[in-house]
């Protein structure tokens, strides 16, 4: 037996598109990129691809690679507080000079969509 994963991907994002029609507040994921990775954009124009057909909103938030540690957790906590933003990803790698930890641990569990914080590793 073959299995067609492209084809049950989409068969899910179309349920799931359904199902988001009938939802009050429209769902919408947000990206947090730093610098111009090529398989960091080739993997984020896919959530894209995929958060369009499943009816979710999506916005990417594109930083320099010379962004300081505290700029992008000021930018966290703009997402944390930001009722429009559902759920968001910060894009790994970062760089070297960015501390990973310090920011995973910046991110709302609430809206933590690779599921990385602390918090949220745990369960």
């Amino acid at each position: 037996m073959i299995i067609d994963g492209r084809s049950i991907a989409n068969t899910i994002l179309l349920d799931l598109h359904t199902k988001i029609e009938n939802l009050t507040i429209k769902p919408k994921l947000s990206v947090l990129l730093v610098g111009e990775n090529p398989a960091s954009l080739s993997y984020i124009k896919q959530n894209e691809h995929s958060a369009i057909v499943a009816g979710i909103d999506f916005e990417l938030r594109q930083m320099s690679v010379d962004i300081t540690e505290e700029d992008l957790i000021a930018c966290i906590h703009e997402m944390n507080t930001n009722v429009s933003v559902s759920g968001f990803i910060v894009q790994l790698p970062l760089p070297k000079h960015i501390n990973i930890n310090t920011v995973i641990e910046a991110i709302d569990p609430k809206k933590d969509v690779d599921g990385f914080t602390s918090q949220n590793i745990g369960k």
